[in-house]
Formats: C-alpha cells, structure tokens, sequence
C-alpha cells in the first residue's frame, strides 16, 4: 500500500436516465451517448495531464457504471503532504467534469 488520494464521482440522474431510455426503446442508443461522453472526457483529462508531469501515466482512472474513480499516488507523503498532487487530482476531475458536461451528464462526487 502506498498513500494515494482517490477521488470518487458518480452520474447525476443515471438511474432515471438509463430507465426512461429503456422504456421509451432508447436503451442502446443512451449507452452510446454515455460511452462515447466518457470516452471523450477521458481523452480530455489524458490531453491536459501531458502537461503537468511530462506524461499521463501518473495516476489511473476506473469507470464502472455511472461511477468514476480516480486513484492518484502521493509518493512523498511525509515531506509535503500531497500538496501538489492534491491540486493535480482537482484539476483531473474538473477537467472529467468538464468533458461530460459538453456531452449532456453532470457529475457530483
């Protein structure tokens, strides 16, 4: 184990959307809407993180759902408190927020 932050978020109003969808025939095409909004705000945060640490590959994104998981090491704990990487998981998730919001979903978390 080694100390992370983990920022969690889930869909706002995916039950109710994912329902309606289903009853009104529109199943398949909502979970498209939702794949393809994801996929784009992931590609949105990995775009934008290049540029804080030289590479994306510094913290991991789970998406099972409607919910987000964001898991991002704090390797000198003790000397700074995360200080920097707290910032850093922030701007990861305004940056996820941001991209499904231009697709139709809002996020709370």
């Amino acid at each position: 184990m080694r100390p992370s932050f983990v920022c969690y978020a889930d869909i706002l109003g995916y039950t109710h959307l994912s329902n309606e969808a289903v009853k009104s025939g529109q199943g398949e095409q909502f979970l498209s809407k939702l794949r393809k909004a994801l996929s784009e705000a992931y590609k949105r945060v990995k775009k934008h993180a290049k540029g804080w640490r030289g590479n994306d590959d510094f913290f991991s994104i789970k998406i099972f759902t409607d919910n987000i998981v964001v898991g991002y090491p704090v390797p000198n704990y003790k000397k700074d408190y995360g200080e920097s990487e707290l910032g850093d998981i922030f701007s990861i998730f305004a940056e996820f927020q941001v991209g499904l919001a231009l697709e139709g979903f809002m996020i709370r978390g």
